[in-house]
């Protein structure tokens, strides 16, 4: 994988995570820092993909990839888990 894939891998993943915060309470996003949200943000922003959420289904069934799941239970643990 070159570098240029690598960072349309990284762009992506960070879509399904903001995809997946802009789907949650306003409560719990406004828990993450604003520094840390809006890199998410312009991560994402260069990302052409299209991330679709089943909201019957739980976080670990979705059809997203593990790094993805990953960043959203960091996320959880450092920010909304107190």
């Amino acid at each position: 994988m070159n570098n240029l894939e690598k960072t349309k891998n990284v762009k992506d993943i960070f879509k399904e995570v903001y995809t997946a915060l802009s789907l949650s309470s306003e409560e719990v996003v406004e828990k993450i820092p604003d520094n840390v949200f809006q890199k998410i943000i312009d991560f994402a922003s260069d990302s052409t993909l299209m991330p679709n959420f089943n909201l019957e289904e739980p976080l670990i069934e979705q059809n997203i990839s593990e790094e993805s799941k990953n960043i959203l239970a960091v996320l959880w643990q450092l920010y909304m888990n107190y």
